[in-house]
Order: structure tokens, then C-alpha cells, then sequence
């Protein structure tokens, strides 16, 4: 059932997926910086994380299929978003919440392939 080859790829997915990359670690890069000089982050950067990440999200759907959802990664990537998501709206744990989510983050970039593409959730036998 795991299936490791994308059903499409974007043309000039070479620059797109490192440029996304980028954009994202610099953006809770940041972030991190700001938390650990005890000053608020602008709020571009906040968008600058959030609004790559999601691209990196939609680009994955596209090449994947929605049941990237249902694959380690993810799986992951959801986690990560509630995390912060709820971290982020109640305010609390709000340096923990992002450490976790790096965590997270490079866990999910450095598993193995074939761990990483697992889909966890199936209907049916298989």
C-alpha cells in the first residue's frame, strides 16, 4: 500500500521546494531569535513561517494526493500545525510549542523514506 513515487512533479520543482525551504527556516529562525532575546517577532516573520509552510503543504498535495495526510509526514506536519496553532491562540507554551515543532520538523525532514511515506490510515484490507 506504501507507495513511494509521486504521481506528479512541478516542472521547476528543483528551485521551488529549496526556495520554500529557505523562506521557512528563516522565518522561525527568526522567530526563535526573538523568543530567546525576550522581544516580540514582527509579525512578518511569523507570516513568512506560516505562509511558506503552507505552501510547502500545497505543493506536497499536489504531488502526493490528499493522502499525504495520511502518511508519517504528514501526519507530522499536522501535528505540528495544531501544536502551534493552539500555542499560538491561547498564548501559553509558546517557546516549548516551538522548539517541539522544530523537533518535529527535523525529524520528519531527516526519517528514512520509506518511514517517512508510510501511510498509517487505510480503508479496508491492504
Amino acid at each position: 500500500m506504501d507507495d513511494d513515487s509521486p504521481e506528479r512533479h512541478l516542472p521547476f520543482d528543483a528551485v521551488l521546494k529549496p526556495l520554500l525551504l529557505f523562506f521557512h527556516f528563516a522565518g522561525f529562525s527568526i522567530i526563535v531569535g526573538a523568543f530567546y532575546f525576550d522581544e516580540e517577532p514582527l509579525l512578518f516573520y511569523s507570516f513568512l513561517a506560516v505562509a511558506s509552510g503552507c505552501l510547502l503543504i500545497v505543493r506536497e498535495l499536489y504531488e502526493e494526493g490528499f493522502v499525504w495526510f495520511l502518511k508519517t509526514e504528514g501526519l507530522l506536519t499536522i501535528a505540528k500545525a495544531v501544536l502551534l496553532s493552539a500555542s499560538a491562540v491561547s498564548g501559553a507554551f509558546q517557546l516549548p510549542a516551538l522548539v517541539l515543532a522544530i523537533l518535529l520538523g527535523s525529524a520528519t525532514s531527516h526519517l528514512p523514506k520509506h518511514i517517512k511515506k508510510r501511510i498509517w490510515i487505510t480503508t479496508g484490507p491492504g
